[in-house]
């Protein structure tokens, strides 16, 4: 430390002003009988280190001094600093950590603490990345929770995927499933947009199934008609009939029907191939109505 002028270097006096200079000097405790306990810290004390001290303002940082910690134990403007461990608060006493951004009344993100059901510690750790990343979290227009792997959430809002990105419910047990719950009188659409985009629903697996509507009060329409519920079972069936005559070469040319009485086919293949063919449409009417009946299109007779 520089001497100032009219002051004495490496002497330990006391000034005309009652001050005491202690220049190069160092404090030792050789008696600690002979020392007041109040001056005990001042054992082995040098004036470089004094000077740490010397213009320090209690809750203020100040270059190259020592912090020193107000009445509140607040100390403000301090700019870097490395730590193993940090501790907001105590158990029993809230605390949080605020950043702020670059630019001045611009807001801050704070993190704190809720109360938890018992005394136990909620860790955020992140998984190793294959490189350098950047997190951002989007402006939700209203408080929000995030999109956890476990757990139910609920999410307000459109959520957009990206171009070529897929949405995928995966897993070895279990039922997976996409529950739309509307108590509005509005209508809930799945739209398709695009020139040549389509809607596929895709099994592998022999096992796994599309359930449309679970009730049969519900309703359902295609091509924009208007929806209704689950048709009425088709007027029963007659049993069908058998044909004596053996189908032989079918004779599709029907020609006009004799004018004579009664009236009838010019031949017998002719009306023989159109009895087959009635047989055949009632055939093929019942294959219907059994494939409407298995997906629940109509009810089963």
């Amino acid at each position: 430390m520089a001497t100032e002028q009219g002051h004495h270097a490496n002497k330990v006096y006391i000034d005309q002003n009652g001050d005491l200079h202690l220049n190069g000097a160092q404090f030792f405790n050789d008696a600690e009988e002979d020392i007041a306990p109040a001056l005990e810290s001042l054992d082995q004390i040098s004036i470089g280190e004094l000077e740490y001290l010397d213009g320090v303002t209690a809750g203020t940082v100040t270059a190259s001094k020592a912090l020193v910690v107000d009445a509140n134990k607040d100390l403000s403007t301090l700019r870097d600093i490395v730590l193993r461990n940090l501790d907001a608060g105590s158990s029993g006493t809230a605390g949080s950590v605020d950043v702020f951004p670059s630019t001045a009344a611009k807001g801050k993100l704070a993190f704190a603490a809720a109360d938890s059901a018992g005394d136990t510690t909620t860790t955020i750790v992140n998984a190793s990345q294959a490189g350098a990343r950047t997190y951002t979290v989007p402006d939700a227009g209203t408080s929000a929770s995030f999109v956890m792997t476990e757990g139910a959430t609920t999410i307000n809002g459109n959520r957009t995927l990206a171009t070529g990105a897929d949405l995928i419910f995966s897993g070895t047990t279990g039922q997976s499933e996409i529950t739309f719950t509307d108590n509005l009188a509005d209508a809930l659409s799945v739209k398709i947009t695009g020139g040549a985009d389509f809607l596929v629903f895709d099994s592998s697996d022999a096992n796994e199934k599309l359930t449309i509507l679970s009730a049969t009060t519900q309703k359902l329409g295609f091509y924009g008609t208007t929806p209704v519920v689950q048709g009425a079972a088709l007027t029963a069936a007659k049993p069908a009939f058998t044909i004596a005559d053996a189908e032989g070469t079918p004779d599709e040319a029907i020609q006009a029907v004799t004018q004579s009485t009664p009236f009838g086919f010019v031949n017998a293949a002719e009306l023989i191939t159109l009895l087959y063919k009635v047989q055949n449409m009632h055939v093929r009417l019942g294959e219907l109505e059994a494939r409407l009946e298995a997906v629940g299109l109509v009810a089963a007779n």
